[in-house]
């Protein structure tokens, strides 16, 4: 179920089991298997929205192994700036982005964040929110943390799975219980509205819609 054994030390559940193990089969059970059949928002779904939303100058807050991060999806990008604090997950991003510019970060998404880089016209936060610390409204030093590092005509945009009041299938209700007792996941009382309010406190333009049990989002233009 993508919970590794040899963990990497040091680092939170939801970061330490993405092991080399783990890593070598994440596509193929997250991206292509989960997204569809689970969690019912395909991986077209997701790099449409990357398609949609990604500039120039672009930061990846949790790589994973930065499947989104290639192909088409990157034709018009200039440089990429990944940010994870598991340096498996930095490494297997990078080697998918290929010669294109980039730089990386080790560092929590959930402290203060000072990094040498002209501000980003993009970032993502794909399928990270769903493993952070809950309650959903704790969630929101992410984007406090983040919107710094943004442009001003910057996008902010991502994806998360939904807790226990959407409508999981049985093998999501399944995974729900495993992943949240091991600590992979923090989302049973992740919601919709509460998403949508913590992005509405802190940026002007927001954007949401709703693919299986999936909430997708943009944000842009920060309230001063």
């Amino acid at each position: 179920m993508l919970i590794g054994s040899d963990e990497p030390s040091g680092l939170p559940a939801s970061s330490a089991g993405y092991t080399r193990a783990v890593l070598m089969i994440y596509d193929l059970w997250v991206t292509h298997f989960s997204n569809r059949y689970v969690w019912r928002c395909s991986v077209d779904i997701h790099r449409d929205h990357y398609r949609k939303w990604i500039g120039k100058r672009h930061l990846e807050v949790g790589v994973g192994t930065g499947y989104y991060l290639s192909g088409a999806t990157l034709r018009e990008v200039q440089h990429v700036a990944l940010l994870d604090p598991n340096r498996l997950c930095l490494a297997t991003a990078k080697r998918r982005i290929g010669s294109l510019s980039c730089t990386t970060y080790c560092r929590d998404a959930l402290l203060p964040i000072s990094i040498p880089e002209e501000p980003f016209d993009s970032i993502a936060v794909s399928y990270l929110l769903h493993c952070l610390p809950g309650p959903v409204c704790n969630k929101a030093i992410l984007f406090e943390n983040l919107a710094p590092l943004l442009s001003d005509t910057g996008v902010l945009f991502g994806s998360t799975i939904l807790g226990a009041e959407a409508d999981h299938n049985r093998l999501g209700r399944q995974l729900m219980r495993i992943y949240n007792g091991k600590g992979v996941f923090d989302n049973e009382d992740d919601r919709f509205e509460d998403l949508k309010a913590i992005l509405t406190r802190q940026f002007q333009n927001v954007r949401m819609k709703q693919q299986g049990v999936v909430a997708l989002f943009s944000a842009s233009v920060l309230r001063k």
